[in-house]
């Protein structure tokens, strides 16, 4: 919600486009991810769209889901890495590029495809996790009453239960920007300077404006609005000086020894 539109926003969408982003799970048909029914579902989508492109999670671009559309002959690309700090405006770019993302499992891509824009769909064969799946995994270890509640809301998920209008084909896709607001609580949004300050970042001194400049000096001080590189400068010398201090701490004392 707080990804920048300095480049979004000048974006063309492609028109009859369609985004397919696959569930971040190890491609085995084993596994009921990508059976031979799910193969013919994809082969039927790209003959429906003029331009098909696959979103996969960076960890199985390399084999895996890759391959998999790769062998499609269809175009696949990751958008980043956990540890990439312009992962959500990428991601922004992307959704905006595309009319249409359709997904075979629910996660935070589909309400973020639709606030910017997308036609949503969940379509195709979708995962189905077993208890012993999730016995192990860290949200659920030890705690068999929330295994329970996922099973049981995901049979609700996979039957259409919730989020029902979500269910179609992706040529009867429509845009569900209402919707997308209120799943991720537009509403509740505050100022990105409040919440930056709340949850302690910085700023380099070019991301604001004059009037946030002045406000974000006041608040957290002169050294807030310093790039990144004045900022490790900045870090360098108070601590030269802590150690210059250091040092005539112990001439101090040593003279005090020698000369009484």
């Amino acid at each position: 919600l707080y990804a920048s539109n300095k480049y979004a926003d000048s974006i063309e969408r492609i028109p009859n486009s369609l985004l397919i982003m696959p569930p971040h799970n190890k491609f085995e048909d084993e596994d009921g991810i990508a059976t031979d029914s799910y193969r013919n579902e994809v082969l039927e989508l790209k003959a429906s769209f003029t331009h098909v492109a696959a979103c996969i999670h960076y960890l199985f671009y390399k084999g895996s889901w890759g391959d998999f559309f790769r062998g499609l002959e269809i175009p696949c690309f990751t958008i980043g890495t956990l540890s990439d700090i312009n992962f959500h405006n990428r991601q922004r770019c992307v959704f905006r590029r595309f009319e249409s993302m359709t997904t075979t499992t629910f996660g935070s891509h589909v309400p973020y495809a639709g606030i910017d824009g997308c036609k949503v769909s969940v379509f195709g064969e979708g995962k189905r996790y077993t208890e012993n799946e999730l016995k192990d995994a860290a949200p659920y270890k030890g705690r068999p009453e929330l295994i329970r509640w996922a099973l049981d809301e995901q049979e609700k998920i996979l039957a259409g239960e919730v989020h029902g209008h979500l269910y179609c084909h992706p040529t009867e896709a429509k845009p569900c920007l209402d919707w997308a607001q209120r799943e991720l609580g537009v509403s509740s949004t505050v100022d990105s300077v409040v919440l930056a300050k709340g949850m302690g970042f910085r700023w380099g001194c070019d991301d604001l404006t004059p009037g946030l400049q002045a406000y974000v000096t006041e608040e957290f001080g002169r050294e807030a609005l310093l790039p990144k590189e004045g900022r490790k400068r900045n870090r360098a010398v108070k601590r030269a000086k802590r150690k210059l201090k250091g040092w005539k701490r112990r001439v101090v004392g040593l003279k005090r020894r020698v000369f009484g």
